[in-house]
């Protein structure tokens, strides 16, 4: 008999512990699968749970729960509300368990920093380097002989490395390194060995690599002739236009174009400590079509007019310290950064240069949210409606990354992508999420780059 009720005890747990963890039941009893928070604020979760339950979280010293920072498993009595106050900036997962077994709900709680900025919308150049030619990436090469190599890889060239000398000559362009590497003083004596000095993490290195003999075409006599490469792709420092999206005057932060510069594959960030942004100039603007993406065309002086440097290249953006302070004749005084909980569907502005160095304002409409627990630079879905910007540039180009989208007297997010299918539509990442990758409130936070098409060589 007792071996029954216990059976019919454990069947009765186990029908119970299959409901709670059901979708539907966790909805209603109210927990949450993402949570934004702010900075002082404090959110309670009610649990109408008739059982004890256990939350551990993937890191300490984010958050505090019922007033204790979560240093292994804490359990929390059933009915008891649970209270969740940020103790400084980051993303933390809360894994909430019934009985410290069955897995109910993972939170992802993003504490974000208050804050007002500056509006941006100014176009910028990107330089990636000071100096120097950047390596993007590596190609393979087939030498006279019909082997396949790539010397600068095995040389030990990294891609993020800033080529300024070859053979002790300065080189900062493409055509540079071409001739030196194929100067007749170098081979005439058959001697191939040569010394790359490149900088890599601001400290410099000098390599030695074999450049490979290789046939190529000549395309201006339409034959075949031999050049001797080294199997990079490589790309001087001018990186493109851009746009700037918010300076942060108490600390001189700035965050630009809303997503990270790549490699020629578009895959990884490419680590650059030597960049700087520019004032640029809108000369004109390619008109956008379904299947062909507009763009901005620009000009700027390079180092003869920079407005700051690079410190950070993150998936959201490029960040670093402003060396003049920014203004924006629309939105003069510093505005809010939006919470996702206050974007909404609906009507929005977005800020950008289309000629010379004049911020407009047009009318974009945020079409969706996405509500993300990590950083991602497709959190909002746009569509421009302006019928301006319609008429002279086809919707988003190539150039606006980073425009920002201000919505009821907050900034919410920035551009960052254009469908190429149809470019009045876009992508835009929320503003939250540059803030935090900006440092903005961190403790002792240093506010790090990486688009010219590279280069074989």
């Amino acid at each position: 008999m007792r071996r029954v009720v216990l059976y019919l005890l454990t069947f009765v747990v186990c029908v119970m512990a299959v409901s709670v963890v059901s979708p539907e039941m966790r909805e209603t009893l109210g927990f949450p699968v993402y949570m934004t928070m702010n900075e002082g604020d404090v959110s309670l979760i009610q649990s109408w749970l008739p059982f004890d339950m256990h939350i551990s979280a993937d890191q300490g010293q984010v958050i505090k729960v019922n007033d204790s920072v979560l240093t292994g498993d804490m359990r929390v009595q059933a009915g008891t509300p649970i209270s969740i106050e940020p103790l400084k900036s980051g993303v933390v997962n809360l894994e909430m368990k019934l009985f410290g077994l069955i897995p109910i709900r993972r939170i992802a709680v993003s504490v974000f920093p208050k804050a007002e900025v500056v509006v941006g919308g100014h176009s910028i150049g990107v330089l990636l380097a000071s100096r120097g030619v950047i390596v993007t990436d590596y190609s393979s090469l087939v030498d006279v002989s019909g082997r396949r190599v790539s010397p600068g890889k095995a040389a030990g060239i990294q891609i993020g490395d800033v080529i300024v000398e070859v053979n002790g000559v300065a080189v900062d362009t493409v055509e540079d390194i071409e001739r030196e590497i194929n100067a007749p003083s170098v081979h005439g004596s058959g001697e191939r060995t040569m010394r790359l000095t490149v900088i890599r993490n601001g400290e410099q290195l000098v390599l030695t690599v074999t450049p490979a003999l290789c046939e190529i075409e000549d395309e201006a006599a339409g034959t075949m002739k031999t050049r001797y490469r080294l199997g990079l792709y490589v790309r001087d420092s001018a990186a493109g236009v851009g746009t700037l999206t918010f300076y942060h005057l108490e600390t001189g932060t700035y965050g630009a174009l809303g997503h990270s510069v790549t490699d020629i594959a578009g895959k990884n960030q490419v680590d650059i400590t030597d960049g700087k942004i520019v004032r640029a100039f809108i000369t004109g603007v390619y008109y956008g079509t379904g299947g062909r993406p507009g763009e901005k065309m620009g000009t700027f002086s390079g180092l003869g007019d920079v407005l700051g440097d690079i410190r950070r290249n993150t998936e959201c953006g490029i960040y670093g310290v402003a060396s003049v302070p920014f203004t924006n004749p629309i939105y003069p005084d510093p505005i809010p950064v939006a919470s996702v909980s206050d974007v909404k569907e609906g009507p929005a502005k977005m800020l950008t240069v289309v000629s010379g160095s004049t911020i407009e304002e047009f009318d974009v409409y945020i079409e969706k949210i996405q509500r993300q627990s990590k950083p991602d630079t497709k959190g909002l879905v746009i569509r421009t409606t302006d019928p301006q910007l319609l008429s002279r540039t086809g919707g988003i180009v190539q150039g606006m990354s980073g425009s920002p989208i201000v919505q009821d007297g907050k900034l919410v997010g920035a551009v960052t992508h254009v469908l190429v299918s149809d470019p009045a539509r876009g992508y835009g990442v929320l503003a939250e999420w540059m803030l935090l990758q900006a440092g903005i409130g961190e403790r002792n936070a240093e506010p790090s780059l990486s688009s010219a098409l590279p280069m074989s060589v």
